[in-house]
């Protein structure tokens, strides 16, 4: 998570998430997609790896000036002040819950399963999982499992 007032940057533009390809910029942050969380001083900043591109060993992470000169350099202009106030790794991988129904509650949506903090937003899956629980809810209400 990133604070930095960029509205002089963005307000006009319509929507709240960003593509920031740089071919030249590190390996581990070659492309970024800044995801607005609160308008326009708060943003998730999410960095992508080269295609092929390892880490020198298990378990490394940037350092803290690494992102901060990263986030610097997307931002593009030394007068503009930023705090990183958080960093974690996301993985996609095969995390979901292993049960949905206890009893007649049922869980559905990012409730249970991974979900990454870009693109679709939760709308798409948001429909789906909506569809998909509606039969099965009307099954638990009917009795019939």
């Amino acid at each position: 998570m990133v604070e930095a007032d960029l509205s002089e940057h963005v307000t006009h533009r319509v929507g709240n998430l960003h593509w920031i390809m740089q071919p030249d910029a590190p390996e581990w942050g070659w492309l970024v997609i800044m995801r607005m969380v609160k308008p326009w001083t708060e943003w998730i900043m999410i960095l992508f790896q080269k295609p092929g591109w390892k880490p020198p060993h298990d378990g490394w992470l940037p350092s803290k000036e690494m992102y901060e000169k990263r986030v610097k350099d997307l931002i593009g202009n030394d007068n503009v002040p930023f705090k990183v106030t958080g960093v974690s790794k996301w993985f996609v991988n095969e995390v979901y819950a292993d049960k949905y129904q206890e009893g007649r509650v049922i869980c559905g949506g990012d409730a249970v399963h991974r979900h990454p903090p870009i693109n679709g937003l939760g709308s798409n899956t948001c429909i789906q999982d909506s569809h998909n629980l509606s039969w099965k809810l009307a099954y638990v209400l009917r009795g019939t499992c």
